[in-house]
């Protein structure tokens, strides 16, 4: 899926939990494949929702959902609806994150 980010751009981190390892910025209004989305409320967020990018320089990032055009809203769940497990760069770590009410 597709996705725009908004007019101020939007940094991306190696992981959404405690928004650890900033990394490169996705540009204002650019255009990113979203992979999926992961449930990472630690950070203050309007919802917890994190997307986790699937092109160019920002491939594996994730950046949080509803800062990113298309249809995401405070309170709205973003745009995609594929879950998908934590990426650690330690293979051992990684675990699938749950959707609130404890759905994977």
């Amino acid at each position: 899926m597709r996705e725009q980010s908004g007019s101020h751009g939007s940094p991306t981190f190696a992981n959404p939990h405690g928004a650890i390892g900033p990394g490169v910025r996705i540009p204002a209004d650019a255009l990113v494949e979203v992979e999926c989305r992961v449930y990472a409320p630690e950070i203050a967020n309007a919802d917890g929702w994190w997307y986790r990018i699937a092109s160019g320089a920002f491939d594996g990032r994730y950046d949080v959902a509803n800062i990113f055009m298309n249809g995401d809203a405070t309170a709205q769940m973003p745009a995609t609806n594929a879950i998908c497990p934590f990426r650690s760069a330690d293979p051992r770590r990684e675990t699938a994150t749950a959707l609130p009410g404890g759905q994977i």
